[in-house]
């Protein structure tokens, strides 16, 4: 007894084609990460910083000042805007006086 259309199956033949490229395929290193993500930084990498500043502070610092010290810390440029979201939402961050910020607890 003879199959009848033995190999005429045409969309699983180019299923096949096409895993066949892919296992050809050289392999992608798993840690590349896309050019359009690459400025991105560490989640809560500012605020850290932020910490790192004002505990070593002995007086409290404004905001600009908090943000040059930011900015050399990451290496990098950081929007103001950030800096201050952080030090607005952070009950670590506390404002002492006009345009101060203090560290209350690390």
């Amino acid at each position: 007894m003879g199959l009848i259309g033995a190999l005429s199956n045409h969309a699983l033949q180019a299923s096949l084609v096409r895993l066949t490229a892919k296992l050809e395929a050289p392999p992608r290193d798993i840690r590349e990460v896309p050019e359009r993500y690459a400025h991105r930084r560490r989640p809560g990498s500012i605020r850290a910083a932020i910490v790192a500043t004002l505990s070593t502070a002995q007086e409290p610092m404004r905001p600009r000042d908090i943000h040059h010290s930011v900015e050399t810390i990451l290496g990098g440029s950081v929007q103001r805007g950030s800096v201050k979201a952080a030090l607005i939402r952070d009950r670590r961050f506390e404002r002492a006086g006009r345009g101060g910020y203090v560290l209350i607890r690390g």
